[in-house]
């Protein structure tokens, strides 16, 4: 058996274990905010497709939440617009409306 050696510097494994721990927030960041429970597709496309409609979808929401200076939260925001969007509502009646619709 041959093995090979190659010295790798302590700095370079500590730049990839950083890139790493980024990715592993972004994933967490991404479960967390964008409550994204099941993906459509497998392949790379679909999956990164979900991602970037879920992404708009998010800011959108957030932009919606800081033009108004909305009090709910984005879950609460979109709960809200999800239950009224086949209604006849304006977004500011949808933002001031009581939960019980």
């Amino acid at each position: 058996m041959c093995y090979i050696t190659l010295f790798v510097p302590s700095s370079s494994i500590a730049e990839i274990y950083r890139q790493h721990w980024q990715i592993e927030l972004f994933f967490k960041w991404i479960k967390q905010n964008l409550k994204i429970k099941s993906l459509p597709g497998t392949t790379k496309n679909a999956v990164m497709t979900q991602i970037r409609v879920d992404l708009i979808l998010y800011l959108l929401l957030s932009y919606i939440k800081f033009i108004n200076k909305c009090r709910y939260g984005i879950t609460e925001l979109a709960n809200r617009l999800r239950d009224t969007l086949m209604l006849d509502f304006a977004l500011l009646e949808v933002l001031n409306l009581n939960r019980t619709l």
